[in-house]
């Protein structure tokens, strides 16, 4: 074998040895069955649950500046001591990423139901703020209103958790 032939054939082979390995193929339905999941534990009033479904140091920007998940938890805490019940209905994901890293946007059709006068007061600060609709014709008033959503979530040995997630208003509940 001639020279340069050697040379292209190693040449060939170190590149070949040296090729990263390709990333996992991103699996869209275990992304998205993260983000129900933290829905249905929010839902639920199990914000344990809900918490161990971020990273450490992971954040949230609801309808506002970031904070930290223990803060957006803490939130949720006092909505439900208060009486506030919330349902959350998810809708067209769109699921995309590379590697250990993904990226999913959803509709979230939200609707919050307060009996006590505590809970009714903070529904009407939403609302006041364009955010949704008040059905107020029953003892328990209905707050209804559209988010889009987003989230970046980390694939850590196996297990998707999210990293950073975001929350706008949608006008008119599109």
């Amino acid at each position: 074998m001639s020279v340069p032939r050697v040379v292209a054939a190693s040449f060939l082979s170190l590149l070949l040895a040296c090729a990263a390995p390709r990333p996992p193929a991103i699996d869209a339905a275990a992304v998205e069955r993260v983000v129900r999941d933290f829905a249905g534990a929010l839902d639920a009033n199990r914000l344990d649950v809900a918490a161990g479904l971020f990273e450490p140091g992971a954040r949230w920007a609801n309808v506002a500046a970031p904070v930290a998940i223990d803060s957006m938890l803490a939130d949720f805490r006092r909505w439900q001591s208060i009486g506030l019940r919330s349902e959350m209905r998810l809708r067209d994901f769109v699921v995309d990423g590379e590697g250990d890293v993904a990226w999913t946007s959803w509709m979230n059709d939200w609707t919050a139901t307060a009996a006590s006068e505590a809970a009714k007061a903070l529904v009407r600060t939403y609302a006041g703020a364009g955010m949704g609709t008040i059905d107020s014709s029953r003892s328990e008033w209905r707050h209804t209103a559209t988010f889009f959503e987003s989230a970046v979530l980390r694939r850590r040995g196996g297990t998707w958790r999210m990293v950073f997630g975001h929350t706008t208003s949608v006008a008119g509940g599109q």
